[in-house]
């Protein structure tokens, strides 16, 4: 099966998208969103950007400006990757 998005409404009754790996696993999960609208436009924004350079701030090196995704430690031998949007 190809990598998915899914979109889905929370606990509090808000939306939120996650991105599914061909192996069902879940390997990102969105901010939670007021409105469909709104988390549909999240998808799109990360399909849209899919092909960035990625920051890597786990390693010595450039640095880029405004960089639509980052990865860095968040905790001892942990790794987190933020998509950053334009606002």
């Amino acid at each position: 099966m190809p990598a998915k998005f899914e979109v889905y409404k929370d606990t509090a009754g808000k939306f939120r998208f996650r991105l599914q790996a061909e192996n069902s696993r879940i390997v990102a999960a969105s901010e939670a969103y007021e409105q469909h609208a709104g988390c549909i436009k999240g998808v799109r924004s990360v399909q849209k950007n899919c092909s960035a350079e990625i920051e890597d701030m786990t390693i010595e090196g450039k640095r880029i400006s405004n960089p639509k995704y980052q990865v860095f430690f968040y905790e001892k031998g942990k790794f987190r990757l933020h998509f950053n949007a334009a606002n």
